[in-house]
């Protein structure tokens, strides 16, 4: 969030959803239904037709990265053409001095590559692809290949590359990345299994630890925001609707999104503390035209003994109290350990959402569902995107905010109660983002 003197003057269109201003082309798939259980590679998979050579790898990893790249290839066939699935495949080791890739020393590459000029997908199959499994799941490593894969579609259906425009090169790979790991989620894989609760997670989280900063400057991958919005598009609306990512409509996602700091030396964050948290909570009241706040309390100086809602903001509703777990708020926001998005806005969205959340019990103590929820996360949004306008309260949206928000959706920890009731995470994110997009109207109908 910005300080509290930042000049007015944003204005939203949309932004946020898993569509554009109007649904992409293609047809919308059925909804993703929720799933629980064992993700990876199924039990009694036929064998992979791919073989691996080169640098040793990590046993494990390399039998979902050859169970990735021949299911793959054959989902690509049957959904494109052959010739999108006719590739090389090149694994190197980041940790060798003098192995090279597409002309590129492999110790300066990351995860994975894709080289346009030999139509070569290739991945750290000794380092780096083994550690993304062991933190994200297998399912991860499944996307670093499909997003590698994506590149090479648009290669050979000749849309633009990574030197006519990097970032609608890297949104179309997220595109076709999510409309293949659907066809997962829906079980159309005879290789993959993964559920849409904690394994759809792990694959957001994922894509949000490669992110442009902020929508300022040089794109390259874009931000969070921008990942998992191309990566929804993939999983809703399909291939089709992936050819159709261009920067006009990137741009129009984008519509709303702070573009700018307050002043050189600000990099928009706040500090998180019981004042801040009042801030906060007065300007969602604002927003929503409460008759007044609720008081703001820490745990730790809490008498309550009616506890609702989930840590780390439960409720009091004898007294209409927030009750702040301060210390795991402000250790959301300094998060120093991960490269995923953290921040102020990670910590001040859960605020907002748990004091929205509150009211909402006030007035039906026993109607907290997941219609609820989901009303009160579309309006968290709304309230977003009013602070980005600068229309409402003291504090205001600053760029890497949105990313931020996503962090804490995703983070069973900060956001158990969310989760509980809708646990699609990508289906948390997309309510967020039809009231950022569309505002209170689009909340009223939940």
């Amino acid at each position: 969030m910005a300080s509290p003197h930042r000049w007015p003057g944003l204005l939203v269109a949309c932004a946020l959803a898993a569509a554009a201003c109007s649904s992409p082309p293609g047809e919308e798939a059925a909804p993703l239904p929720v799933t629980y259980g064992p993700s990876g590679v199924r039990p009694g998979a036929p064998a992979p037709t791919v073989e691996l050579a080169g640098p040793p790898g990590d046993h494990a990893a390399d039998i979902i990265a050859a169970h990735a790249l021949t299911d793959l290839a054959e989902f690509w066939a049957d959904e494109l053409e052959p010739a999108a699935a006719d590739l090389a495949i090149d694994p190197y080791d980041s940790t060798s001095p003098t192995m090279m890739f597409c002309s590129a020393p492999a110790a300066s590459l990351g995860v994975a590559a894709y080289c346009p000029a030999t139509r070569t997908i290739g991945w750290d199959r000794t380092a780096r692809f083994p550690a993304l499994i062991d933190e994200f799941g297998p399912l991860a490593g499944v996307l670093v290949l499909a997003h590698e894969h994506g590149h090479a579609i648009s290669t050979t259906r000749g849309l633009p590359g990574m030197h006519d425009d990097p970032l609608v090169w890297e949104q179309q790979a997220d595109c076709f990345a999510g409309t293949y790991l659907g066809s997962i989620m829906r079980g159309h894989s005879a290789r993959f299994r993964m559920n849409t609760s904690d394994a759809l997670d792990a694959v957001l989280i994922a894509l949000l630890t490669v992110r442009d900063p902020s929508p300022i400057g040089q794109a390259r991958h874009g931000t969070g925001f921008d990942r998992i919005d191309a990566f929804a598009i993939g999983v809703h609306h399909g291939a089709r609707a992936c050819t159709s990512i261009t920067a006009r409509t990137i741009e129009q996602r984008r519509a709303g999104m702070p573009d700018r700091y307050a002043h050189a030396l600000d990099r928009g964050e706040l500090p998180v503390t019981e004042g801040t948290a009042r801030l906060v909570i007065s300007s969602v009241a604002e927003f929503l035209d409460w008759p007044a706040p609720p008081a703001v309390v820490t745990r730790a100086a809490s008498e309550c003994l009616d506890r609702a809602l989930q840590p780390p903001v439960e409720h009091c509703p004898s007294t209409n109290a927030l009750e702040l777990d301060l210390p795991q708020l402000q250790n959301a926001a300094e998060a120093r350990d991960t490269a995923r998005p953290h921040g102020d806005f990670s910590a001040f969205s859960i605020i907002a959402l748990h004091a929205i959340l509150a009211q909402h019990a006030l007035e039906s103590p026993d109607d907290l569902g997941s219609e609820t929820v989901q009303r009160g996360l579309c309006q968290a949004g709304a309230w977003a995107a009013a602070t980005a306008r600068e229309d409402v309260g003291r504090i205001y949206l600053s760029p890497g905010d949105l990313d931020e928000a996503l962090t804490a959706l995703l983070d069973p920890a900060l956001n158990s109660l969310a989760a509980a009731a809708i646990p699609v995470g990508i289906t948390r994110i997309a309510t967020f983002g039809d009231g950022f997009r569309d505002g209170l109207a689009a909340c009223s109908s939940r």
